[in-house]
């Protein structure tokens, strides 16, 4: 069986089958091409894509809508997985719903209702070689190192800084994390040693959803504003901004290939990037 065809769950398979198979699709992402987006933040939970270089631009000349499914509300980010998108809904405010769509066209393929849990996300913890990095709400920015000595861990608070993170995980790159603040402005802070390199002077609302490929990051808000930024060492560095939608999106963005699914409160969308000599 390849690797795909076990996101084609069929709607009649019991839930227990369903779950084990969707475990097994997890423990097993690393298997899946670089094209598909198989789990939250990415195939490697990081917000790297490692896919082709994306447009310097966000006008429609270059990211443009393919379909869009209208949806229950959810906070839920979509999942990509050969020709299949996966999203949640809620439904009548008691239970939720797994929808699987066409990636191409947005026909629903399946939906299988689940009972509801509701939680509160936070801030993912994030490694750069041997620091842990946090950030809290209420809290500070912390860096933790951790040493292992016959068989026993020690952690270690390495440095700390003032700053507190709010619901968006950051991203690394080079060693900087990207980090959006409860204070709504973005941070890049040094991992290693705890040194901020800048914070921006402008505010960016109250979240931000961040996709990392080399030295550029996708940030899209919770007002459905997509940003396009130059990671930048010196300085905030803000190439193009675009508003997609007047919905909320407070779902994680997915990335797969040359194609930007954006899961709006009740929506599913669907774009598509064209480069500068054309589709990539």
């Amino acid at each position: 069986m390849d690797t795909h065809s076990l996101f084609r769950l069929r709607s009649d398979l019991p839930m227990k089958t369903k779950l084990t198979t969707s475990l097994f699709i997890l423990l097993n992402a690393a298997l899946l091409p670089a094209a598909d987006w198989p789990q939250w933040r990415g195939p490697t939970r990081d917000g790297q894509f490692t896919g082709a270089a994306w447009p310097q631009n966000l006008d429609t000349n270059h990211l443009q809508q393919v379909w869009r499914a209208e949806l229950g509300p959810s906070y839920s980010g979509p999942i990509v997985s050969g020709d299949r998108v996966f999203t949640t809904e809620t439904k009548d405010k008691k239970f939720e719903v797994v929808t699987a769509f066409d990636r191409k066209t947005g026909k629903v393929l399946w939906t299988q209702p689940v009972e509801a849990f509701r939680g509160m996300n936070i801030l993912t913890p994030l490694a750069s070689h041997d620091t842990l990095f946090t950030s809290t709400y209420g809290g500070k920015t912390i860096g933790f190192k951790v040493a292992e000595a016959g068989g026993q861990f020690t952690v270690t608070e390495a440095w700390t800084h003032k700053a507190q993170g709010y619901m968006s995980t950051p991203v690394v790159i080079d060693g900087v994390a990207y980090n959006h603040l409860k204070s709504q402005r973005v941070m890049a802070i040094d991992v290693e040693p705890g040194r901020e390199l800048w914070t921006s002077d402008k505010s960016f609302d109250k979240y931000w959803s961040l996709i990392a490929r080399v030295d550029r990051i996708l940030a899209l808000n919770q007002r459905g504003v997509l940003f396009l930024l130059r990671a930048n060492k010196k300085k905030f560095d803000l190439l193009d901004q675009r508003k997609l939608t007047d919905a909320e999106t407070w779902a994680h963005l997915a990335l797969a290939g040359d194609e930007v699914f954006v899961r709006e409160l009740k929506a599913l969308v669907a774009y598509h990037w064209v480069g500068e000599t054309g589709s990539f």
